[in-house]
């Protein structure tokens, strides 16, 4: 059995420092989720898109919930409510980072058949 590797990476919101701790998946985990990234993104553009239906909020909960732990000074954890966006933003971007999953992104919008999402 294989240990997680944890990254240790931050950004920043309002001028206030985000401790962020990203786990490195797997070459295959990283595929998956690149490729449901890909989607998301792709469905996002649709005129008529309804992402709460789409099943974006579960796969966003998992990555923040399995893969992405946010550290915050007192004063950010009083505001989360309205930073929220902002923090699963900074969040996202780091595990995309962290995990090279720019690439795979990409590589999975380019080969996407033409108006399938």
């Amino acid at each position: 059995m294989s240990t997680a590797t944890w990254v240790e990476s931050s950004f920043e919101v309002d001028g206030r420092r985000i401790g962020v701790l990203v786990k490195r998946v797997g070459d295959d985990e990283a595929r998956r989720l690149a490729a449901n990234l890909a989607w998301f993104v792709d469905a996002a553009l649709m005129p008529d898109a309804n992402l709460d239906e789409s099943g974006w909020p579960q796969l966003l909960q998992r990555i923040m919930g399995e893969y992405v732990a946010l550290t915050v000074d007192q004063s950010t954890g009083a505001q989360l409510e309205r930073l929220w966006t902002r923090l699963c933003g900074g969040a996202l971007k780091a595990f995309v980072q962290v995990n090279g999953l720019d690439p795979v992104v990409r590589e999975c919008l380019r080969s996407a058949p033409e108006g399938v999402s």
